[in-house]
């Protein structure tokens, strides 16, 4: 891999580092808001795929020569209750759960699409096995996002997102 292609890589992954990391704050505070616990334990699942994805991705900036930096879930835990602006739309307190379960949805098709560019664009046989990887597993995320809300529209009721989605 050439200089350019190098600085590229880290640049795409450092991109997509930033995507887990939003992508667990997001969860975590879905998490905190959605009083079904069926609910819960789907956006607790979540976060913490996002955070084997950040660790993936970040070994992975480090493979190519960019800087490794751990996941600051600290913060998240000393933020207010209120969920943060994301891409799509704002849930304020006076947002519901679909509203969260759609912004997650926007928010793994950027993932997708991130991932995608970098398995696209790269010639390194590993990290297109890593990529490939994590778009099947965001994949899965957006399918598991787009059932529940589904499953919600239709009953109104939240389902066991383990018996339909893994």
């Amino acid at each position: 891999m050439d200089e350019e292609a190098r600085k590229w890589t880290v640049s795409a992954l450092e991109s997509a580092r930033k995507l887990e990391k939003e992508g667990y704050e997001f969860y975590i505070k879905a998490c905190e808001k959605t009083d079904d616990e069926k609910g819960r334990e789907m956006f607790k699942f979540l976060a913490f795929e996002e955070v084997k994805h950040y660790d993936i991705v970040n070994s992975l900036i480090k493979m190519f020569g960019g800087e490794s930096l751990p996941m600051p879930k600290e913060e998240v835990e000393e933020k207010s209750g209120v969920f943060s602006e994301t891409e799509g739309g704002k849930i304020t307190e006076k947002s519901d759960e679909l509203d969260a379960l759609n912004i997650g949805i926007k928010a793994e098709h950027r993932s997708i699409k991130a991932y995608s560019q970098v398995y696209d664009r790269t010639d390194d046989e590993r990290l297109k096995i890593a990529m490939k990887k994590l778009v099947d597993e965001e994949k899965r995320h957006l399918s598991i996002l787009e059932k529940e809300v589904e499953f919600i529209t239709d009953t109104g009721e939240w389902h066991d997102f383990r018996t339909v989605s893994m």
